[in-house]
């Protein structure tokens, strides 16, 4: 039965603005040329899709970033810096003609992750206070590694307020990549599909190599720190890699470039999926755990 008499006023009021207006086009367009109206759910189907897909390439790029960073700053220190001695830690990059590609990635990944709402609360202020972070390891950088090298260009500040903020805001913001991991990622409340399983393997995996390096690094920091021998093999910037590898791939499979689930009529009795087409799959619907947040 069409809907073609459904006032606009009688719509439920719970959607966003951006959801609402997408409604009322699709209801714009088909009175104009005259076709029937789609039902309700149809609309809802097309809305919730549109969201989706852009919550999936949000966490593609995210990933994508995660593992890109290391492998950029280092080579485009090559390419560009003639630079071929790898940097004590990431964030050293920062005092390098790097600095800007540094910066920059950091604001995006943070300010991609401040975009990031999910589907529950704590996604949103996991987001944000990633964000956060990612901007105060941006924008207060580490102090210089010593001996000074020839990467090396300008100065840095004296203040050692400056560092150590950049130190406890790059902790913070390893702690909160892996607390999405292992315990926004991994969530689940109802029957998990095969794929789901999976993928959960991998957050659990990508979590815990995370914590792996962040103790490791406090180990390092706490009693190794002043020992040359050790830092000539440079094991912060190779852990804090470790850990955005990790970060990175966690989130391309949340936005299941990989592993992604296979089209279903249900993932259960309380929670259907509508089907509109034989080709359409679940790439273009919220992975299992998206659907169950948004019933509760």
């Amino acid at each position: 039965m069409a809907y073609w008499w459904l006032p606009l006023a009688a719509i439920p009021k719970t959607l966003s603005e951006s959801q609402q207006l997408i409604r009322n086009c699709i209801f714009s367009l088909k009175n104009l040329f005259f076709h029937k109206i789609p039902t309700l759910s149809k609309i809802n189907t097309i809305i919730n899709s549109t969201i989706v897909l852009s919550f999936q390439m949000l966490r593609k790029i995210v990933g994508l970033l995660g593992l890109a960073i290391p492998v950029i700053l280092f080579t485009g220190s090559v390419v560009v810096g003639n630079c071929h001695e790898i940097q004590g830690s990431i964030s050293g990059y920062y005092h390098t003609v790097m600095r800007d590609v540094f910066v920059g990635t950091l604001c995006i990944v943070g300010f991609f992750l401040f975009a990031y709402n999910g589907y529950r609360k704590e996604d949103k202020i996991a987001g944000e206070l990633a964000c956060l972070f990612a901007l105060g390891v941006a924008f207060f950088p580490t102090s210089i590694d010593l001996p000074r090298t020839c990467c090396v260009i300008g100065t840095a500040s004296d203040n050692p307020l400056i560092s150590k903020v950049h130190y406890i805001s790059a902790a913070l913001l390893f702690l909160d990549f892996t607390y999405f991991s292992l315990f926004l990622f991994t969530r689940s409340n109802g029957q998990e599909t095969k794929e789901k399983k999976s993928r959960n393997k991998v957050y659990v995996f990508c979590g815990i190599t995370m914590l792996l390096c962040i103790i490791l690094l406090g180990v390092y920091f706490a009693f190794f720190q002043d020992c040359t021998w050790l830092s000539d093999y440079k094991p912060v910037f190779y852990l804090e890699s470790i850990a955005l590898w990790a970060f990175g791939i966690s989130w391309l499979t949340k936005g299941e470039l990989v592993l992604s689930d296979k089209p279903h009529l249900s993932h259960g009795n309380s929670n259907p999926i509508i089907v509109t087409g034989p080709t359409q799959s679940l790439k273009e619907q919220p992975d299992q755990d998206d659907i169950q947040q948004q019933h509760e």
